[in-house]
């Protein structure tokens, strides 16, 4: 991680060891000490985030249980350890409900209440209320219909230079959406990605961008940036589509892509959601 004009550190977690060996540290002064501070919650960009992640679990969560429990004199207790991502997962499904234009007032209310039973310690009531608001959740998602869209770069109007074999970004390139695909994007929800290939070289960024309603404009703007490392090699990229952030017009590009690279393999792909 970068911190203190730009110099960089990088110390291994050690399987959870190095967290845990920094708690035990300052353990040896506890009764010298009113307050433990951590300041790194969601640390992703720095790479020291003691929350939940694919990589690691909820290991460095459950060490800062363990430890706090024992510098405020209490039992450790691991019951409602996992109910707030269980909550945070509800409240994203429930959100792409109310995307997906159903009512999912009860269901807010619902999760506001579970929420406050967690922060109450109320853990077997809380989970109770999560399971139904899953089934619930479950339910109103099978009311919903699906549409598959799938383009290639002959279905899109694309703008911008050729070059070995692709496109080059050195200059904005451009895509523009078929209207029929338009309309639908406007008119519903949907779960869409950019896919392409790009080659390798240099060190500076590949920017994605679309025009934005979202205030600040500027940076929800950008859909993806993407570091180049100059290994010269073709590579992969497949870029999430996030419909609150993105102007889906008629008359007008709907992503532009620059950078010094050159890009081929274009195709986008769209789940639609409609109620039945």
């Amino acid at each position: 991680a970068g911190w203190g004009r730009g110099h960089f550190f990088y110390i291994p977690r050690n399987n959870g060891e190095t967290y845990s060996s920094m708690w035990k540290f300052c353990m040896a002064e506890k009764d010298s000490l009113d307050m433990m501070f951590i300041a790194s919650w969601s640390d992703y960009t720095e790479g020291h985030e003691i929350e939940p992640t694919i990589e690691n679990g909820d290991r460095e969560l459950r060490t800062t249980l363990k430890y706090a429990a024992e510098f405020k004199g209490e039992q450790a207790d691991e019951r409602g350890l996992t109910l707030p991502l269980m909550l945070f997962h509800l409240r994203k499904e429930t959100r792409f409900l109310e995307k997906s234009k159903m009512d999912v007032s009860a269901c807010y209310r619902s999760l506001d209440k579970a929420a406050l039973l967690i922060s109450q310690g109320r853990y077997p009531v809380a989970i109770g209320l999560l399971s139904q608001i899953e089934n619930d959740i479950k339910t109103a998602k099978s009311a919903l219909s699906v549409e598959m869209k799938r383009l290639r770069e002959s279905d899109m109007k694309i703008q911008g230079k050729r070059k070995s074999g692709g496109y080059t970004a050195e200059e904005t390139l451009s895509i523009s959406l078929p209207k029929e695909l338009v309309s639908k994007l406007q008119m519903n929800n949907y779960v869409g990605y950019l896919y392409f290939e790009y080659l390798d070289k240099g060190n500076e960024a590949l920017f994605i961008r679309s025009s934005t309603l979202r205030e600040p404009k500027e940076p929800f703007k950008i859909v993806s940036r993407i570091r180049t490392d100059n290994t010269g090699e073709w590579k992969r990229a497949k870029v999430e589509l996030y419909k609150d952030n993105i102007v889906n017009g008629f008359n007008m590009p709907t992503f532009y892509l620059k950078g010094n690279v050159v890009i081929r393999n274009l195709s986008l792909g769209y789940n639609i959601y409609t109620v039945k």
